[in-house]
């Protein structure tokens, strides 16, 4: 039998040469990790910034459909109106194979571009009317003995028929849309009375009516400068569907009673002039 040897080393393993220094293991290589580190970050701070972005939009796309379609007919307008877009973003992501952070930028710079959009716009209609009252091309409606002013939507007539207790009514007969202003002086109701407990009243009213109604909750404002409270409801009959928004001002002497109201379908086609008659409601210049 043969004996080991010790001077020899065991089968299967080589002898170290003294040449060789001991095994490592292969080196890291480095910058790796906190590059990684990095780009998670920025995934995620996209992702957040594009989440906040999203839940502005939605919230104020949602409270402005249900203020113009109260009810049932505003979810459903709601839910429909985000099908096109979220489908856009399935599309990107499942078929086109766009990256998280890709679509964090598409979402922000969509949302911008609305914003700005309604910025510009906005600016526009303002340099209009400055332009056009600087001509006389606008015409103004007065109420309080001249002491508040607004303007006309262009191809509106003033109608005092439609609202004979009104101080201005103004109409578009085309299309059957109209606005009267009316100012209740403060001295005329209950002592101590609040804004939120008169507009409270006139909510009720809506509520009360014989007829299928249905009435947003009120929300808060700024027209002319001044506190003011609204609400929108919607009447339904067996012949027409009618759409009111009911803005009241407040002022030191008075309420000031916005009453706007078309069929639900035209109002949404002349909402926009709605909103200017409240943009240029303000005190005339020369009152005292």
């Amino acid at each position: 039998m043969n004996e080991p040897n010790p001077s020899q080393p065991p089968a299967g393993r080589r002898e170290a040469s003294p040449y060789e220094g001991p095994e490592t293991a292969a080196p890291m290589e480095t910058g790796k990790k906190p590059r990684a580190l990095f780009s998670l970050f920025v995934d995620g701070l996209l992702v957040l910034t594009a989440s906040f972005f999203v839940f502005i939009y939605l919230a104020g796309h949602f409270v402005e459909v249900m203020q113009t379609h109260p009810g049932a007919f505003g979810y459903g307008y709601f839910v429909g109106s985000l099908i096109l877009p979220v489908t856009a973003l399935v599309f990107l992501r499942t078929v086109k194979g766009c990256s998280v952070r890709a679509l964090s930028f598409v979402i922000i710079a969509f949302v911008f571009f609305l914003f700005l959009m309604e910025v510009v716009k906005n600016v526009q209609e303002q340099a209009q009317a400055a332009v056009g009252r600087e001509k006389g091309e606008i015409e103004q409606v007065y109420v309080l003995n001249r002491a508040y002013q607004t303007v006309v939507p262009d191809g509106w007539r003033q109608d005092a028929s439609i609202r004979p207790s009104a101080d201005v009514t103004m109409v578009d007969h085309q299309l059957g849309a109209a606005c009267s202003i009316s100012g209740q002086a403060r001295s005329d109701l209950p002592a101590g009375l609040t804004l939120e407990q008169h507009v409270e009243r006139l909510r009720k009213a809506f509520v009360e009516d014989e007829v299928e109604t249905s009435v947003s909750e009120v929300d808060a404002r700024q027209v002319g400068g001044m506190p003011a409270l609204g609400f929108r409801a919607t009447e339904k009959t067996t012949e027409h569907t009618i759409t009111y928004w009911v803005v009241v001002v407040e002022t030191p002497d008075y309420f000031i009673e916005f009453f706007m109201w078309a069929e639900m379908d035209i109002f949404v086609m002349v909402e926009e002039r709605f909103k200017n008659i409240l943009h240029y409601f303000e005190r005339t210049p020369d009152s005292p």
